[in-house]
């Protein structure tokens, strides 16, 4: 069964695709989370500079 399960593509393709889209979404969210924080600093720092 080892033998097999190592040699078919159906389950040995299923863990690595659901860690590659684990990977995948933690770096979108990651990344969106970075471009959020830096719109909104840019728009708190604009806010705050023009008014002082």
């Amino acid at each position: 069964m080892l033998v097999l399960d190592s040699l078919s593509p159906a389950t040995t393709s299923t863990t690595p695709k659901t860690l590659l889209a684990q990977s995948v979404y933690a770096v979108l969210s990651r990344s969106v989370q970075l471009i959020f924080s830096a719109i909104f600093l840019d728009a708190a720092q604009e806010s705050g500079g023009g008014r002082h």
